[in-house]
């Protein structure tokens, strides 16, 4: 197989990111008959085409989206390594690739990511959001180290990869003042008719929520649904409805948020998983998040 030739994928990478020939062309000295041409030698060379015209417009194809997104991975990491090299002294850092799936609270996403900062070697860390399946694909490609998730890998995958349960928790309620002087009395028996900013249908959480509120014949007021838990929190502040959220960032709530817990819900617990493509884990960055430190 032919090598790939990086001065056809950097003159696309240009054109892509430029919006047209005519722009890349300015900005990188050359003419736009010369940039054209190194384009179809590197379409030629895949055997598909990268671009298609929309009027005046140069559009990417389905292949050339597919294309662009390592071109932008490849041309980020030589601008990296530029950079450190350029350095009096180039400290090398570890590399942690970690995907978080878009449902985690921010403040737990950081809790679980925090013993990081404690490795003696300096860390690179990359944080990509998404959803799962978006994410296990990327894990499959060694694109990430690890996927942090509220859910285990579904039985039955296909991907090889590993559950390594990092934290179990109960799950709380929280409010702002003067909401939560009024629901902390009597807690869960006020909570009928108490107004809600309730997490995304589709999460583990509003399903244990929901199975919480059956059991205690309580119908809340739900005034959101939010797929955002930072945005939850935030109009939480502002007194809208109450939230839930893990009781191990109760401390982290208080401190962005000022909200306080109403109380613990008996008998729901939820658990967090970091899921690795290796059984026994090597990586440092992800054995330290794994054993919490």
């Amino acid at each position: 197989m032919t090598p790939l030739n990086y001065n056809h994928l950097y003159y696309f990478y240009r054109v892509a990111l430029d919006g047209g020939v005519t722009a890349a062309s300015r900005n990188l000295h050359l003419t736009p008959q010369t940039v054209s041409v190194q384009i179809t030698a590197l379409e030629q060379q895949i055997g598909y085409p990268l671009f298609e015209r929309q009027g005046k417009k140069m559009v990417l194809t389905h292949r050339g989206r597919f294309v662009l997104s390592y071109a932008e991975d490849i041309f980020h990491l030589g601008d990296e390594l530029r950079t450190l090299l350029k350095q009096p002294e180039m400290v090398e850092r570890l590399a942690v690739n970690i995907g978080i799936v878009d449902v985690i609270p921010k403040t737990l996403a950081y809790t679980l990511i925090k013993p990081l900062m404690s490795l003696p070697q300096p860390v690179h860390v990359v944080c990509r959001e998404g959803n799962m399946d978006y994410l296990l694909a990327e894990l499959a490609v060694n694109k990430l180290d690890l996927v942090l998730s509220e859910r285990p890998l579904p039985p039955g995958s296909r991907l090889r990869a590993y559950n390594h349960l990092v934290i179990e928790t109960d799950i709380a309620l929280f409010a702002a003042s003067p909401l939560s002087e009024r629901f902390q009395q009597d807690f869960p028996t006020k909570l009928h008719l108490a107004p809600f900013l309730m997490p995304s249908p589709q999460t583990l959480l509003s399903q244990l929520l929901l199975s919480w509120f059956d059991q205690h014949n309580i119908s809340p007021v739900v005034v959101g649904e939010f797929d955002d838990s930072a945005l939850a929190c935030a109009l939480c502040h502002e007194g809208l409805g109450i939230v839930a959220a893990p009781a191990v960032i109760t401390a982290e709530l208080k401190e962005q948020f000022d909200l306080f817990p109403l109380g613990i819900l008996q008998g729901v617990r939820a658990q967090f998983y970091a899921i690795s493509p290796q059984k026994k884990v090597k990586h440092p960055g992800v054995v330290a998040i794994i054993n919490r430190g």
